[in-house]
């Protein structure tokens, strides 16, 4: 019996609105009716997001777990994001100004927070990702290239969407920058290891043929794939435990597994940037143009839409060109003839 394709679902899309009406509204009345209080620091993590890219990349999230006396004398606890540097500066017992309801005191918040400052702060984060920000503004450079061609004419077309592809490579794909120096080293703990062999992530429908699925995998996965590793480890003179993301080439560093002991090196200054002493990290050259296929599709495509944006300008320009001359010139008596 053949398999029946998986088609859009509302139902989906309604949870998702759903979901979406209930964080952001919550969000918004902890802002006007939230309570204040002070809570208690009993614990801190730092969260990592992988992110599943060609060069490596990672998203931070420090966060703290709290507890407080609500307004009906039962202990409340809730977990808060707070940024980098209020969080090394809080220690276990240390107290903070929360903002929770008090008919649902897991959804808290830190006082000076607010939905505008957490929506802006996770905006910055996103936007921080150099290759995202770089693709945005060659998709916009090159649709204002390609439409003033196409209102000029058709041969500055090619010519504008040829130097859009030229200009794209060194503006998308820069060389790999430097790692950052380092003066100290130690030893850390592997606390979680990552294997990236594709990307991007995949986003296709299980509907989606089998044909194309491994068409998709075929252009998504990398020339070299690499690991991420996330160490924990306690710099010289902090009294609490910071956790460092490091990538090198996949099996350039033998017996990398959770639990592991390696050396690194780090700067005291910014210890979360500290790197093991072992393994190779080829992947962000060997990775470089990894994109490169789709970038050339983008800018085909491109120029086939101004081209044909223009064709069906002119088009409707001698249409009413033609519309509008009067009954008795050569052109109307000849197509009465």
């Amino acid at each position: 019996m053949r398999r029946r394709r998986r088609r859009f679902s509302w139902l989906s899309l309604f949870y998702f609105v759903v979901t979406s009406g209930l964080l952001i509204g919550g969000s918004l009345w902890l802002d006007r009716r939230g309570e204040l209080t002070t809570a208690r620091v009993t614990g801190k993590q730092e969260e990592i997001t992988v992110q599943q890219v060609a060069a490596g990349g990672w998203y931070r999230w420090p966060r703290l777990a709290v507890e407080s006396d609500t307004r009906n004398g039962s202990p409340g606890m809730a977990t808060v994001t707070v940024p980098e540097q209020r969080y090394d500066a809080l220690h276990l017992g240390d107290t903070i100004q929360v903002r929770y309801l008090p008919f649902f005191p897991l959804l808290a918040r830190a006082a000076d927070q607010s939905t505008g400052l957490v929506a802006r702060n996770s905006l910055v984060q996103f936007a921080a990702d150099p290759f995202l920000l770089r693709l945005i503004l060659w998709i916009a450079a090159g649709a204002a290239a390609l439409w003033i061609a196409a209102c000029i004419a058709s041969p500055l077309i090619v010519l504008a969407g040829l130097a859009w592809i030229a200009l794209g490579l060194p503006f998308l794909f820069p060389a790999p920058s430097s790692l950052p120096p380092v003066t100290a080293e130690s030893t850390g703990r592997v606390t979680s290891v990552t294997l990236l062999t594709k990307a991007p992530a995949r986003s296709g429908s299980p509907s989606r043929s089998r044909i194309g699925r491994r068409a998709g995998d075929s252009v998504r996965r990398l020339a070299t794939p690499y690991e991420v590793v996330q160490l924990r480890f306690t710099p010289d003179g902090r009294p609490d435990s910071v956790v460092a993301v490091d990538a090198v080439d996949s099996a350039s560093v033998a017996g990398l597994a959770v639990g592991a002991i390696v050396p690194i090196a780090y700067d005291p200054a910014a210890p979360r940037q500290a790197r093991m002493t072992l393994g190779s990290r080829t992947f962000r050259e060997r990775n470089r143009y990894h994109m490169l296929g789709p970038m050339i599709g983008v800018g085909v495509l491109g120029m086939l839409g101004a081209w044909g944006w223009r064709h069906g300008r002119t088009r409707r320009a001698r249409a009413a060109s033609s519309a509008g001359e009067p009954a008795g010139t050569p052109s109307s008596i000849g197509a009465a003839g």
